[in-house]
């Protein structure tokens, strides 16, 4: 690599947030418009007063009903949006006031596919949506499509490269992975070779996780060259068991696998610089034993 898709360094945030969760069909929509409207109010108070200002914030998953949908027996057809669709206009609106992107992850219905529904990895910025990444090779919770099951299908939906995809922006070129699709390596080298400079992981952790999922995250974004941004929930706010902090971290990795920065178990935001030039540096050193050569492995995936 000689040269890469961005040419000045910005700052990216990763925010350690409490997800606030649905909790009742009735209730569910009104949950999702004000999460968002809590997002937006954050994004403006991040942005405008961290210096310097974040260009990219990304958030824990499923920003606007939590992980815990399913648990309380909300049905997926109740929170399951478009994208970018009208719950996010809030956050879409913050996007394009302070110029910035945003990622977090979303239950996703399409009117390409209807009757499916998938667990969307997203990117918005100050023109709309940027990327979507259905969460491809890891299962999610019950009444959400394994992609993994029906990739000619989506493809054909939403064409060619649309699974496991990659955007290019002015701050890079992009991919996202989501939860626990970090724990399958090629995944994240799909990514690479699609061009991948950075790429975004909205999840949630619980602390015991930290050991493994820390190794792993600096792991992949050395072997793959790429800046790791992962977000994970602080806590889940609103129903009864709620535990006071999930105990995981929110790290932001560079390509040379070295934590920048990182926040956690409390509330809160780190921040780092992403770095063109030393994008450049570390995959020029490490291209010897970091590039899979493709002739010793072109057998044994079917």
């Amino acid at each position: 690599m000689t040269s890469s898709s961005f040419t000045q360094p910005w700052t990216a945030a990763v925010v350690h947030a409490p997800l606030f969760g649905v909790q009742t069909d009735a209730t569910a929509k009104e949950t999702q418009r004000a999460n968002a409207r809590r997002i937006a109010e954050q994004i403006d108070r991040i942005v405008q007063t961290w210096e310097p200002s974040p260009r990219l914030l990304v958030y824990p998953v499923l920003c606007l009903t939590s992980p815990r949908r399913n648990v309380v027996g909300v049905r997926m057809e109740t929170v399951a949006v478009e994208l970018p669709g009208e719950e996010f206009q809030p956050i879409l609106d913050a996007c394009r006031r302070n110029n910035c992107y945003f990622v977090s992850s979303t239950q996703e219905r399409t009117s390409k596919l209807p009757g499916r529904y998938f667990h969307t990895g997203f990117m918005l910025g100050p023109t709309g949506l940027v990327l979507r990444s259905p969460k491809a090779q890891a299962f999610s919770a019950p009444e959400t499509t394994a992609l993994r099951d029906m990739v000619e299908e989506y493809e054909a939906a939403f064409g060619s490269g649309s699974v496991l995809p990659v955007a290019t922006t002015e701050l890079g070129t992009f991919g996202c992975l989501v939860e626990s699709e970090l724990y399958v390596p090629e995944a994240a080298r799909v990514l690479r070779a699609k061009g991948a400079e950075i790429i975004v992981h909205p999840t949630v952790e619980a602390g015991e996780d930290r050991a493994p999922t820390l190794a792993l995250k600096q792991a992949v974004a050395f072997a793959t060259g790429v800046y790791w941004l992962s977000a994970a929930a602080s806590r889940i706010v609103g129903y009864a068991d709620e535990s006071p902090h999930l105990g995981a971290l929110s790290v932001i990795v560079g390509p040379d696998g070295v934590i920048d920065a990182s926040v956690g178990p409390l509330d809160g935001v780190a921040t780092a610089t992403i770095d063109p030039a030393r994008l450049v540096e570390v995959r020029q050193r490490t291209k010897r034993f970091t590039e899979p050569a493709k002739s010793l492995y072109r057998t044994l995936y079917l």
